[in-house]
């Protein structure tokens, strides 16, 4: 299966990038790379969008700074959760899920051959 996490055309402009570049203090830019990079790490690192680690160890690892507080802002826009104290994705399985990208293969495979109907 290709290592690729799906992300929409939209996502630049969505409220909650923007809400989140307001939460950090940062650009809209930056909010969208820290989206994109928590859900690449989620990909290579859970199986299910659930982590093991604590809230401090998932600013560190995946914000590469404790003091800033990306989890929290994931939280209050509604992309992450606390659940039994441990960190889970919220629609994970929407994105990166082996199910999720082999769904997001066949749109793009029926895409093509669809294209060369046409032609």
């Amino acid at each position: 299966m290709t290592d690729y996490i799906r992300i929409k055309n939209t996502l630049p402009n969505s409220p909650k990038v923007i809400q989140l570049a307001r939460e950090l203090h940062c650009g809209r830019f930056a909010a969208l790379g820290l989206m994109v990079h928590w859900l690449a790490w989620l990909d290579m690192h859970t199986e299910d969008g659930k982590t093991e680690l604590s809230s401090d160890e998932v600013n560190a690892y995946v914000f590469y700074d404790q003091n800033c507080d990306g989890l929290s802002a994931l939280v209050s826009i509604g992309w992450a959760e606390l659940v039994d104290g441990k960190v889970r994705a919220v629609d994970f399985d929407k994105y990166c899920t082996p199910t999720a990208k082999s769904r997001i293969s066949a749109c793009e495979r029926q895409r093509k051959h669809r294209n060369k109907k046409r032609s």
